[in-house]
Formats: C-alpha cells, sequence, structure tokens
C-alpha cells in the first residue's frame, strides 16, 4: 500500500495502476506522524507528481520557513 500510495519508491521495476489513489488531508491533520518532515514533504509531493527538481524545490521551500 505505501508503494501504490507514493509513500515509498520501489527499490527497482515500476508500479502501473490506473487508479489515482489521494491521501486523506483532512482525516489525519496533514501529516503523518510515523514519518519526518522530509519524508512527509516527499510523500505529498509524489502524490501530487512533483518529482526530481520540483519536489527538490519544495523542500527547500518547506525547509526556509520552518527555520
Amino acid at each position: 500500500m505505501r508503494l501504490l500510495g507514493g509513500a515509498d519508491v520501489p527499490d527497482s521495476g515500476t508500479i502501473a495502476t490506473d487508479r489515482s489513489i489521494s491521501w486523506p488531508v483532512g482525516l489525519t491533520g496533514g501529516f503523518q506522524g510515523s514519518m519526518t518532515g522530509r519524508d512527509n514533504i516527499k510523500f505529498v509531493c509524489r502524490v501530487y507528481g512533483a518529482t526530481g527538481e520540483a519536489m527538490r524545490e519544495k523542500i527547500r521551500y518547506v525547509q526556509e520557513f520552518a527555520a
């Protein structure tokens, strides 16, 4: 489930699905308590399709305002 939801990235291969899986922000208060702040940012980025430089930009943004 973590692979399908984007919380984890596979070590090899790909995940193929024709379904979208939304992150229930309203039900969880916005963050997963079992993950670090950085992991939460990466998880949300993956849910919304942000990867690579877009993800790094979001991480930098959160680091700047959280400091």
